[in-house]
């Protein structure tokens, strides 16, 4: 683009540029409380930047999340602080240098990213800055404890959850910081406005569906998570049934910034008189992700590479039919089915059911889990590199703490047990809807097979046999 010739801010001096990312909130913001704090003039931007993301992109799903976000932080933004959110498109860096120089700002705030793109493109921020006597100040605004302040007895970096996790949870916490009181800022004639970013052409038609599901915004974020809290007692139990409202649903919220896992920690542990967090189910919940960060952090090849090479010799197939079953509900295993179909309906997969359709996938299908992490990440409203990536490791066994390949979900047994009732199958897969409960889970067993669902695309004994004697081949043994 061709950037224009402008003078130097005159009215006030020494702006203070805040540089939002996945950060819309004012609560426990740092950096936006730390230049509200300075005393002079804030300008807080946002600026869209998809060539510099680190991947192709946001998926559909989450690109719609971010452009509702945008528009309810703006809001938010203007009539509690009475700041404007400016927004821009295109590069980054070529942005922050216009900017800084328009306004005079001496000073570019920012909560801190890590996943790889992010990491080495912040780092040539600050030193390009800094070469021109700017101040740089990031901070900690998206995680409990940074990835590199969680380290083993010999200082390196965790392998394992449960032992990061007893570490975590025994570290201080940062309390979090209080919305920042109005201030005042410049405004920029050349910023864009939200309908002109263009989101709503990249979200694929996302936004006519899942707007019904998903309230945008800090205040829905905070009021959902509200309605969890009574049912945080039975969450150990409650969190693997699809058929309950057991869990949250705030991981959007948390992915887009939109919430503070430090106030959801705080709110947690004195609203129930939790002196140890190692034992509270949720909150462990909460160091996962932290977890995720960690590993993302430190070994940076996981987000796109097996954690453990050995995986890069395992031999996956290439069917593009059993994808395409597994990836529209058509596998002709009602569970798998009923999780995919609720991916593609509302953006969201219970977690239960995330394990069993990634399983299926590497398992059953034995297709490379590279694959169903793209078709999550398209399709997620919380999708989220660290967390995505780790998860999927985790299920197909190239993970670091992986569950071991050998560990192969039953989707038959897997739907009796955790849709004892069948009201989830039900709801996603209304074609089964008339079966009994005895039968739902396995429908090919009906004497008149329903119709227009499938066939399965696999035998469970045959697929089970098939991905051993593969993981087998994998590890060099005689089969």
């Amino acid at each position: 683009m061709a950037w224009p010739v402008t003078n130097s801010y005159h009215e006030v001096c020494l702006t203070h540029l805040v540089w939002l990312r996945n950060d819309l909130r004012l609560d426990d913001n740092p950096a936006l409380h730390a230049a509200c704090q300075s005393g002079g003039p804030v300008m807080v931007v946002f600026i869209h930047d998809p060539a510099h993301e680190g991947r192709a992109g946001l998926g559909g799903a989450r690109t719609w999340w971010l452009e509702a976000n945008l528009h309810a932080f703006e809001q938010k933004l203007r009539q509690e602080l009475g700041l404007t959110l400016h927004l821009y498109d295109g590069d980054s860096k070529k942005w922050l240098d216009h900017l800084t120089s328009k306004f005079a700002a001496t000073q570019i705030y920012w909560n801190r990213s890590y996943e790889p793109a992010h990491v080495a493109r912040d780092k040539a921020l600050k030193q390009h800055f800094a070469s021109k006597h700017l101040v740089v100040k990031s901070f900690a605004g998206n995680v409990l404890q940074e990835p590199f302040a969680i380290t083993t007895g010999g200082g390196g970096p965790y392998r394992v959850f449960t032992p990061f996790w007893k570490n975590l949870a025994q570290k201080d916490i940062p309390h979090p910081l209080p919305q920042p009181k109005p201030c005042s800022g410049p405004q920029d004639d050349e910023a864009t406005s939200l309908a002109d970013l263009k989101l709503h052409e990249a979200d694929q038609g996302w936004g006519e569906k899942l707007a019904q599901y998903w309230p945008a915004g800090s205040n829905a974020g905070m009021q959902r998570f509200e309605e969890f809290v009574p049912l945080i007692g039975g969450y150990d139990e409650q969190r693997n049934r699809p058929d309950l409202p057991g869990t949250s649903k705030i991981s959007g919220y948390l992915t887009i910034g939109a919430l503070s896992v430090r106030r959801l920690w705080w709110l947690v542990r004195e609203g129930l008189n939790i002196d140890d967090p190692v034992g509270n189910i949720f909150l462990s919940e909460l160091g996962w992700r932290d977890f995720a960060q960690h590993l993302m952090f430190h070994f940076p090849t996981i987000t796109t590479g097996n954690y453990k090479q050995e995986f890069d010799q395992f031999p996956w197939q290439e069917k593009d039919e059993l994808f395409q079953a597994w990836k529209w509900g058509k596998t002709g295993y009602p569970i798998v089915d009923a999780g995919m179909r609720e991916l593609y309906e509302t953006g969201f997969m219970h977690n239960r059911l995330r394990m069993i359709t990634a399983s299926f996938l590497t398992k059953h299908l034995r297709l490379d889990w590279r694959h169903g992490e793209a078709w999550f990440w398209d399709c997620l409203v919380d999708a989220d590199l660290a967390s995505n990536t780790a998860s999927w490791q985790w299920v197909a066994g190239s993970g670091a703490d992986a569950a071991p390949y050998f560990r192969i979900f039953n989707p038959i047994t897997q739907g009796e047990k955790f849709d004892p009732q069948g009201n989830y199958t039900r709801k996603y897969v209304p074609e089964l809807a008339p079966l009994p409960n005895k039968i739902l889970q396995k429908p090919w067993t009906c004497p008149v097979p329903p119709a227009g669902y499938p066939k399965p695309v696999v035998d469970h004994a045959t697929a089970r046999a098939e991905a051993l004697a593969s993981y087998d081949r994998m590890r060099g043994k005689q089969i």
